[in-house]
Order: C-alpha cells, then sequence, then structure tokens
C-alpha cells in the first residue's frame, strides 16, 4: 500500500498544475495527460467497487476500501475519515 501511495502522490504532484487549471476554469480542454489521469482512476475505482461484494471476507475487502480512500484523499475536494471497528 505504501508504494500504491507514493505512486498516487507523485502522480497528483507532476499533473497538479494541470488539475487546478482544469477545477478552476482556466482551460476549457483537459490536456491528455489529465485525460489518461481521469481515466485510469476511473478504471482503478470501477474495479474496486466490482470487486467489493456484501459476503466479501473483511481481510480481502479492506485493502479495496482503502485504495478507494486513497484516491479520495489525495484527489476528491474534501478529506473523509472511515472509522473501522
Amino acid at each position: 500500500m505504501k508504494a500504491l501511495r507514493q505512486f498516487m502522490m507523485r502522480v497528483r504532484q507532476s499533473l497538479a498544475k494541470d488539475i487546478k487549471r482544469f477545477v478552476s476554469g482556466q482551460v476549457e480542454e483537459k490536456t491528455e495527460d489529465l485525460t489518461l489521469l481521469l481515466k485510469f482512476l476511473g478504471d482503478t475505482i470501477s474495479f474496486c467497487e466490482q470487486n467489493l461484494y456484501v459476503d466479501k471476507p473483511i481481510e480481502a475487502a479492506l485493502p479495496l476500501f482503502e485504495i478507494l480512500k486513497m484516491i479520495q484523499d489525495l484527489f476528491g475536494a474534501y478529506e473523509f475519515k472511515v472509522k473501522l471497528t
């Protein structure tokens, strides 16, 4: 998980200017890199959602939830804390 988090942070850092310009409305069109990032994030989110089901053991589900939380923390607009009990 640590390596995945570092990878996601590097991707966010390298595209930070493009993301800020697009979100603030300064640029009308997405750059090619930003389009690829959005496709990657969409594929990752859909993979996690497809592999989460009601009877999935918690040991197998926690890494997928951590990946979703990581994406939300690094690329989301607000901070969300998951309470694990």
